[in-house]
């Protein structure tokens, strides 16, 4: 999941590859380019190739504010890109010869996919942290992918804060009270040590999800 979604990034960054057998990253990338003539492909160097960095948002998840469970999947999700580090308008000059070029590549994983990929973290970590048997899990059939998975209910983007972090991804455990739960919730930061940095000098954290892994005991 992580490979298809941000596979070209890590490499610039130096993150280790999770396939085992795999310890070093290709030195290149394919670069897709377009013209009158149609789609074309090209290997670029790792370090010159003009990637963005995917971030995916969408609305926090609906269990956090009271709101009845939903199957329909999740709606209102952007994904938008940024460059890790300088040099993306020179680095897209040396390569376009003339022709469109596709700053992201393609692929097939969706945002429920995502979804689902941050749920089998939360309901894992929360099991570690809390132990089977001490909470009532929510998660079981996004993790299974068997309906009804209510992905839009228990998924999405984080309520709480987020800064920048020095680890290279954040994960933590927390409560939240409704009027009719409390919920055991998970925050998820992929990439937490990134800063995305925009034209005008501000930097903007890689952003957070929260997992809605499970109902605790009311006291």
């Amino acid at each position: 999941m992580l490979g298809h979604i941000y596979g070209i990034s890590r490499a610039q960054l130096g993150v280790r590859r999770e396939k085992k057998g795999k310890a070093n990253w290709p030195s290149t990338f394919p670069l897709t380019m377009a013209d009158a003539a149609g789609e074309s492909a090209v290997q670029v160097v790792t370090e010159e190739h003009p990637a963005l960095l995917r971030m995916i948002n969408w609305p926090p998840a609906g269990a956090l504010a009271g709101a009845e469970l939903d199957d329909s999947g999740i709606k209102g999700a952007m994904m938008s890109g940024s460059s890790i580090k300088p040099g993306l308008v020179r680095k897209t000059a040396k390569v376009h010869r003339g022709k469109r070029v596709f700053l992201t590549t393609k692929t097939k994983v969706t945002v429920d996919d995502f979804a689902r990929f941050l749920a089998k973290i939360g309901h894992s970590f929360a099991v570690a942290e809390r132990g089977l048997g001490t909470f009532t899990p929510c998660l079981i059939n996004a993790v299974l992918n068997e309906p009804p998975t209510h992905l839009a209910s228990l998924v999405g983007g984080s309520i709480v804060p987020t800064p920048a972090a020095p680890d290279l991804h954040e994960i933590e455990l927390r409560e939240e009270i409704t009027r009719r739960h409390t919920l055991l919730v998970v925050r998820i930061q992929l990439f937490a040590d990134i800063g995305i940095v925009d034209p005008n000098g501000a930097i903007t954290p890689m952003p957070s999800y929260d997992v809605v892994a499970g109902l605790a005991p009311r006291s």
